[in-house]
């Protein structure tokens, strides 16, 4: 017992030995230290990527913006040479809005992605089918049609402006403006709160909201 005790007592002064206490408080300093160091850094790399994406999706957004932009701009243009009567402008810009047309369905898979990655599933294919369906299927296709049935009445003296006020061409060209700005103002707004960790909620909350904006700016025909 005397020799147990003995041992006990050595242990409890060596643990009372203030080279201990500062040994002990050098390894918890060490150990803590480099968990809160890698915490933070984890922190700052989380941060950098959630940076990094929300500068790609900016990025991606902004050249839909301007694929849809152009567009908008090149048909405006060919209406105006139309309506004035400009033969040769008409024509040379009624080329220039079928190339853009073309370069729009080529770039514009690469800007999907940022949508695809912004929006839930069953929003983005929405997303998707009123840029594709609305936007330009029930929009340019026809103002880009009614263009060419304005030129042929030019070509053989008909009736021009009777021919744009049937068709329609400046309503489509209204019509496409609005369901342009509405896709990409949703686009924005949904990227926004993704990239912010937004709960599920909120994104629901956006979700009730667009829904029935975009429902009525690019309503696809059944």
């Amino acid at each position: 017992m005397n020799e147990k005790s003995g041992k006990k007592r050595t242990l409890g002064e060596m643990l009372k030995h203030p080279l201990v206490n500062v040994i002990v408080g050098f390894l918890l300093a060490g150990v803590l230290g480099t968990t809160i160091t890698q915490y933070y850094l984890a922190m700052r790399e989380r941060q950098k990527a959630q940076h990094e994406l929300a500068v790609a999706r900016k990025e991606s957004i902004a050249a839909l913006s301007t694929l849809n932009a152009e567009y908008l701009a090149r048909a405006g243009r060919l209406l105006v040479a139309v309506e004035r009567g400009d033969k040769d402008s008409a024509r040379e810009l009624k080329s220039i809005f079928d190339d853009t047309a073309v370069r729009w369905q080529i770039e514009k898979p690469p800007t999907l992605l940022a949508a695809r990655d912004a929006l839930p599933e069953e929003l983005y294919s929405e997303f998707r089918d009123h840029l594709d369906k609305g936007f330009r299927e029930r929009f340019l296709l026809p103002f880009g049609k009614c263009m060419e049935s304005a030129m042929d009445a030019r070509a053989t003296d008909g009736d021009v402006a009777g021919t744009l006020r049937e068709c329609q061409a400046q309503d489509y060209l209204v019509q496409a403006t609005a369901c342009s700005r509405v896709l990409l103002d949703m686009l924005y707004e949904l990227s926004g709160h993704t990239v912010a960790g937004r709960t599920e909620e909120a994104r629901q909350i956006n979700r009730d909201k667009y829904r029935p904006i975009l429902q009525q700016a690019c309503a696809i025909p059944e």
